[in-house]
């Protein structure tokens, strides 16, 4: 399975050629459905069906040492209590890769 985050104009193109999901930032529905429309658009370019490639809307990882400190760090950032960093930061601490989902 590939799975592309990226939205540039190269990401885009990327995930209408090759990936199975595309990653969406969007929260608010007009920007979520531009993005939609202009990702499925791509999809002909390179010979895919709209059914090809899945969007995958608000979707965050989270890592800890353990599982149950990944899930315990997801309940803390849906209560706006964690700060949130990012997986570089992460193993800069040197944690292993637990992971759930927010």
């Amino acid at each position: 399975m590939i799975l592309q985050a990226g939205e540039s104009d190269e990401g885009r193109d990327f995930a209408a050629a090759a990936a199975d999901v595309i990653f969406s930032r969007y929260s608010q529905y007009d920007q979520a459905q531009a993005f939609y429309a202009d990702v499925k658009s791509r999809l002909p370019k390179f010979g895919r069906t709209r059914d090809q490639l899945l969007i995958l809307p608000a979707a965050g990882f989270v890592l800890g040492d353990t599982d149950a400190e990944a899930h315990e760090a997801a309940r803390e950032i849906r209560r706006g209590r964690h700060r949130v960093t990012s997986v570089r930061q992460h193993r800069r601490r040197g944690a292993s890769a637990r992971s759930c989902r927010a």
